[in-house]
């Protein structure tokens, strides 16, 4: 009788893991708030955002941008198709990440006058260009993005819906099967994807601390939704054999690898002296090759479920989600390994809407969970 009391008693008591879980979702959901509001700055600045009259392409060699089309109408009829330019307002001859037309640290306002230094037959010549005013949703507003309302529709709206709603689930997931470990890891998959969209967006400029810092290593919070993923498909719909096995081992090269990106990513902002100039480099090497191990791996995983699982339900659902992760693993591993961003804005519309949809299919994850 004791025995059952003292059983009893332990079923009733809350489980630690469940307080942590709800004060992890409590602080992503006040940094998707903070995010989310200083997205709307960001939103009225790009709507009052002057156009240059001009597209510009990112050239083979990052040095500077090609002229690809002026249209007649345009301000910017001094320039031709081909011309190298290698400076326009703020922006140099690197493109900085997630970059839109800026002079003096403010976003460059229709009328405004901005110096331009470019290069023709080899010659350089310097000039100033003035802004025009365009229609909203036509408007470039970066180099190498798409138009306004391109964005604005396949990458700013989609991307808020989906990690908001991925919030949302993960909490009716953790909700339903609080004790449970495979909806435990799905919540932190949820919310570690939803909390991405609190500096999704803009410059580092425009987020607080320690959003700013995500936004400077944003592979940090990416590598921890892998290594949560990995996770869970050793789990589910059911604990693998090789994972019973080998428990501690795979743990341990899950998890490690996130941990020491974070770990040297801290390291470079407290001790920015002793930090290499070749971070940038070997961080995005470090986490691509981690990308390379952990796809396959997922892959792999859900292939077994799909073939193995004791169930036709686990079987099915593994299949279902297998089908979803493919697009997602392979735009990973082409974009982001090829390097992405010397792609044109269409093909990184293409990325966007892909990522989108791999986001989407762990919603639908989440949905198998509840």
């Amino acid at each position: 009788m004791r025995h059952e009391r003292t059983a009893l008693n332990h079923k009733r008591r809350p489980d630690g893991k469940v307080a942590l879980l709800i004060l992890f979702g409590g602080v992503v959901l006040v940094a998707m708030l903070v995010g989310v509001s200083r997205q709307a700055r960001l939103l009225r600045q790009l709507w009052n955002l002057g156009d240059p009259g001009m597209t510009l392409e990112q050239e083979q060699d990052k040095q500077g941008y090609r002229v690809t089309e002026v249209p007649k109408s345009s301000a910017a009829q001094f320039l031709r198709v081909g011309d190298r330019v290698l400076r326009l307002g703020d922006l140099g001859e690197r493109l900085p990440r997630r970059y839109t037309w800026t002079y003096e640290g403010r976003p460059v306002a229709p009328g405004e006058r901005v110096p331009v230094l470019f290069e023709r037959n080899k010659k350089r010549r310097a000039a100033t260009l003035r802004f025009q005013r365009r229609a909203i949703l036509e408007k470039q507003i970066g180099p190498t993005f798409p138009p306004f309302g391109q964005w604005l529709f396949t990458q700013f709206l989609p991307l808020q819906v989906t990690l908001w709603g991925c919030f949302l689930l993960g909490g009716l997931v953790l909700l339903r099967r609080p004790t449970h470990p495979g909806a435990q890891l799905c919540f932190l998959i949820l919310a570690t994807i939803a909390f991405t969209v609190s500096y999704e967006f803009g410059p580092a400029s425009l987020y607080p601390l320690p959003l700013a810092w995500l936004w400077n290593h944003n592979q940090v919070v990416d590598l921890w939704t892998i290594a949560f993923t990995v996770h869970l498909w050793l789990l589910f719909p059911e604990e693998k054999g090789f994972y019973r096995r080998f428990r501690m081992g795979m743990l341990l090269a899950t998890y490690l690898p996130p941990a020491v990106y974070t770990g040297l990513a801290l390291l470079t902002t407290l001790w920015p002296q002793q930090s290499s100039p070749d971070w940038e480099w070997l961080s995005s090497r470090y986490a691509n090759c981690y990308y390379l191990a952990a796809f396959p791996l997922i892959a792999a995983v859900l292939l077994h479920s799909a073939v193995r699982a004791a169930s036709t339900a686990g079987r099915r659902q593994a299949r279902m989600i297998l089908l979803g992760q493919l697009p997602l693993g392979g735009a990973i591993l082409l974009f982001n390994v090829g390097g992405w961003f010397s792609l044109g804005a269409e093909f990184q519309t293409a990325y966007h809407l892909v990522v989108l949809h791999g986001r989407f299919d762990r919603f639908l994850t989440g949905i198998l969970h509840a």
